[in-house]
């Protein structure tokens, strides 16, 4: 009797034990279900708030966008940009919030929830991948997308670097494309911007203006030229002079010092630059017929020699 009482002593507190971890393990499992339920529900009630998203050929943007972002072929990716461009104006409100998304904490404490359980699957699209989608298929609809240059210059404020790069570079092609005068405020003060990708592209925007408006940014461009730490950034600060064009000594003088920049890349912009400027930058001839024949680089060399033509042709 000892013995079975033993016996019965010993087992007991193991089946206790296993019981206790089942019942722990179920109820950790129901709690999961019940979050990941929760979040189905969430998820639900978000997108029937947001509005209807523009369609091509019975396929919505984002399924466009997929298709932009994982094509296999020139000819699916072709279509894709058609797409996207034949929706237009329709789509740039879509397209400019999926540059400036971010992942809430809330979704990001969902999704490790989801994470850990298996009853159900949810797929989400994180911010930076929505983001670089947006991103990529902007240049279709960038011809359209005046209207949206406030909310783009915005976005050069955002806390996340990633968004302003893209937020200028988004500008910069509606520069080109259309009219984005209304950013030269915001581009201007990008030009000091911690990250080297969003100063150059503020540069790149501001060339693209062709317009009066962008002039008011040369002093922060002249500033970029002489002391901007990346070449990068140097020599999109002479493209962009040389664009606007201000034929003010002060800008003569700045090019010419960049002339002997140690990045072959700036001097041939400065180079460019000056020669854009014309018989105004008579003063820099004697620099460029030094490059014309004695730098070390070709591009250089082209360069000086064809703004000597412009500024001094024979």
């Amino acid at each position: 009797m000892r013995r079975g009482l033993s016996h019965i002593d010993t087992v007991g507190p193991q089946l206790y034990g296993a019981s206790s971890v089942h019942v722990d393990m179920r109820s950790r499992n129901k709690r999961l279900l019940l979050g990941a339920i929760g979040l189905l529900v969430l998820v639900g009630v978000v997108f029937s708030l947001r509005p209807s998203e523009p369609s091509y050929r019975g396929r919505q943007l984002s399924e466009w966008l997929k298709d932009l972002d994982s094509a296999s072929s020139d000819e699916q990716k072709n279509a894709a940009k058609q797409a996207i461009h034949e929706m237009g104006a329709a789509g740039v409100p879509y397209l400019v919030r999926d540059l400036r998304c971010h992942d809430s904490p809330l979704k990001n404490v969902l999704l490790t929830l989801v994470s850990k359980q298996t009853v159900i699957r949810v797929a989400f699209t994180p911010a930076v991948e929505r983001r670089k989608r947006a991103h990529r298929a902007f240049p279709e609809v960038a011809s359209v997308a005046t209207p949206a240059v406030p909310e783009l210059a915005d976005a050069l404020l955002d806390t996340d670097s990633d968004v302003r790069m893209r937020a200028a570079n988004c500008l910069e092609w509606v520069a080109w494309k259309a009219n984005a005068d209304k950013a030269v405020s915001a581009l201007t003060n990008a030009l000091t911007d911690p990250d080297m990708r969003v100063r150059q592209n503020a540069a790149a925007a501001l060339k693209n203006m062709r317009t009066s408006a962008a002039r008011q940014a040369v002093p922060a461009l002249l500033d970029r030229l002489s002391s901007d730490e990346r070449f990068e950034v140097r020599g999109s600060a002479a493209e962009a002079l040389g664009a606007i064009q201000p034929a003010s000594l002060e800008t003569v003088q700045a090019l010419v010092v960049a002339l002997r920049d140690d990045a072959w890349g700036v001097r041939s912009a400065s180079a460019t630059a000056l020669g854009n400027l014309g018989t105004d930058a008579k003063q820099a001839v004697s620099e460029l017929s030094s490059l014309a024949t004695g730098d070390d680089d070709d591009h250089v060399r082209s360069s000086a020699r064809a703004a000597l033509r412009r500024i001094a042709p024979e």
